[in-house]
């Protein structure tokens, strides 16, 4: 038997689904910062209308309450968090503009001392200071993608961030970024409890913590708890992110939609569990039927792994690869899953042992370290490919 072949991509579908550099990439994607000369320009929404509008001038305060611009003219304006959607960063130090242009070259180290730089010089102001440490642990989760012994690194930037700025907007995106980089370290346990906390703060109503980044980190939590060992833990934190997701509401269509996908994958969340534990053969038809009445990307791609999964237990190795297959070439919403569908693969050709098979094997899991190194499948993946 032949390890399956991964489906070929549409040009549409491979640029909505190129290989995340890092976990950063889902975490953060800011503006980094233009030419001194020009000012700093605040995107926002109106919740009501729905319509982003730019506010130009000088950010004076960047929190998880408000954000304060001072125009031109001197006149101050004072604008909802919740309601900022990006911030290009204008005036700033020479050190925060090196950081972005060599993090645009993906030279990751130097993006790191430039960010760094910038963020512990007390002549820039805080609100930029804030954004030097926030870019310096994201290059610095770009950097672990390709050198696992970074992790550490990048959950003590974000405690810097933490001491330094604990009220700035980012906190929510920091602490969920801490909770990542520990659990690629190898620490799920600490990974489930940080993004649990982080869960409570936003479920309780605390500013500067959004409904989608609150249930999101319920389903991460779950996650991680699976990765612990802690079956009862993740099977509670599912029920709790699919409750939060439900309770999502907004007039934003890629909200929306974010939220309706989470629900139906946290949906899952018992037969996922199951099947990650070992017990995928009682799970199997619960995946069947998500596969068919799945609504969202999401939801399908997960049914589909977690068919893998089940097939791969009954030993049905064909069967296996092929779901395995389709959700690393065709699933474009989530680094991991595809990463862990190249595992399962690799899985599936390695217990076939037929010629070919091995290599076929090594060339997925060299595709998840060369492609997939910020993903919680990484560690695995370079386990399996040493035993070769």
């Amino acid at each position: 038997m032949k390890i399956a072949t991964l489906p070929t991509l549409p040009r549409s579908l491979r640029r909505l689904a190129p290989a995340a550099l890092a976990a950063c990439a889902m975490l953060v994607a800011p503006a980094l910062a233009a030419p001194q000369s020009k000012p700093d320009q605040v995107f926002r929404v109106n919740p009501k209308t729905n319509k982003a509008s730019t506010v130009t001038g000088t950010v004076t305060k960047d929190g998880l309450d408000n954000v304060k611009v001072t125009r031109r003219d001197g006149r101050e304006i004072s604008i909802k968090s919740a309601e900022v959607i990006q911030i290009a960063w204008g005036s700033g130090s020479s050190a925060f503009s090196d950081g972005g242009t060599y993090a645009g070259r993906g030279a990751w180290e130097e993006a790191v001392q430039s960010f760094q730089e910038a963020a512990g010089d007390s002549e820039v102001r805080d609100p930029l200071r804030a954004e030097a440490r926030l870019q310096a642990a994201t290059s610095l989760m770009a950097l672990a993608a390709t050198d696992m012994t970074r992790f550490g690194d990048v959950a003590s930037e974000c405690d810097r961030f933490m001491t330094d700025f604990p009220s700035a907007r980012q906190v929510p995106m920091v602490l969920a970024m801490k909770s990542r980089a520990q659990w690629l370290n190898g620490d799920a346990a600490a990974a489930r409890d940080g993004y649990r906390a982080l869960f409570e703060t936003g479920k309780g109503g605390a500013e500067g913590y959004s409904a989608i980044a609150t249930a999101d980190a319920a389903m991460q939590a779950a996650y991680a708890a699976i990765s612990a060992g802690d079956n009862v833990g993740a099977r509670e934190l599912f029920d709790l992110a699919a409750a939060a997701f439900g309770a999502v509401e907004s007039e934003n269509a890629a909200v929306a939609a974010a939220a309706a996908a989470g629900a139906e994958v946290a949906g899952m969340g018992e037969a996922i569990t199951k099947a990650a534990s070992g017990d995928a053969k009682s799970v199997r038809r619960t995946f069947e039927s998500a596969a068919k009445s799945s609504e969202t990307s999401a939801g399908m791609a997960a049914a589909h792994l977690g068919l893998g999964h089940a097939w791969l237990a009954e030993g049905d190795l064909r069967k296996a690869q092929f779901e395995f297959a389709w959700v690393a070439g065709l699933d474009h919403t989530s680094a991991d899953r595809r990463a862990e569908a190249l595992v399962g693969l690799a899985e599936a050709g390695i217990a076939a042992g037929e010629p070919g098979d091995a290599n076929a094997a090594k060339t997925a899991l060299r595709n998840v370290a060369s492609q997939y190194g910020a993903t919680p499948s990484a560690r695995k993946a370079a386990q399996l490919l040493e035993s070769l």
